[in-house]
């Protein structure tokens, strides 16, 4: 038995130093540090401790030897990792959820916007906004088709701000709707996407603006990476 659970756990943590790898690999090869008076391995470590849940000051404390500022700029550094290509799409989910964050001392609520390709499960993009109007979905849906070769079908809830935003774009779209089952299934996921992120996002309530946008920049990279080599 004892035998059984050491076996797993070698390869557990091999797979998982074999990730970490491939991720300081890619990092390198984007060029997304400047400088490196720090060892990429240990900034890469640090940036995914991050991705995991752990506060910035928590990663410092955990990896030991490096600032609360380091983890701050190595994960928000990540964001330089490649972005989704420029592809046909078929369709492609797209939801809004609101986070409390600080804006000049003051709390308030922003609206996080993000799209995920139902096919890929890539998050294409993410926006932030102080506001949820229509002109604030146009905006957003424009974001998204510079990932798209062609005009994918979008799916979306009820909310009103975006049929304007469809109309004017020329957009074809659906509604979730109760007997609508597979196209609910469907934008389900963008649901389940924004699930993980507001847990991640826990350590950083009451924020400013600019850290939990960067925060979100990062997070997407990093788990668009995995995504793509099979290690979310």
């Amino acid at each position: 038995m004892f035998l059984s659970f050491g076996l797993v756990f070698l390869c557990l943590y091999g797979c998982l130093m074999s990730g970490l790898q491939l991720l300081v690999d890619a990092v390198e090869r984007a060029g997304v540090f400047k400088r490196n008076k720090t060892p990429l391995e240990v900034k890469v470590l640090a940036a995914m401790l991050c991705f995991a849940g752990l506060s910035y000051r928590g990663v410092a404390k955990a990896v030991g030897g490096i600032s609360y500022g380091l983890v701050y700029r190595a994960f928000t550094a990540l964001k330089g990792l490649p972005k989704p290509e420029r592809r046909c799409r078929r369709c492609i989910a797209v939801d809004e959820t609101k986070v409390k964050v600080e804006r000049r001392g003051e709390p308030i609520y922003v609206f996080l916007w993000a799209a995920r390709d139902v096919d890929t499960k890539e998050v294409l993009a993410f926006r932030a906004s102080f506001t949820r109007s229509s002109l604030d979905a146009e905006i957003f849906l424009k974001q998204v088709l510079e990932c798209c070769e062609n005009r994918p079908l979008f799916l979306v809830d009820n909310g009103p701000w975006y049929r304007d935003a469809f109309e004017r774009l020329g957009l074809e779209y659906r509604h979730e709707t109760p007997k609508g089952r597979e196209t609910f299934n469907m934008r389900n996921r963008i649901e389940r996407w924004f699930g993980i992120l507001k847990a991640k996002l826990k350590c950083l309530v009451g924020s400013p603006h600019n850290t939990i946008t960067r925060y979100i920049g990062s997070f997407t990279a990093i788990y668009n990476w995995l995504l793509k080599h099979n290690l979310s």
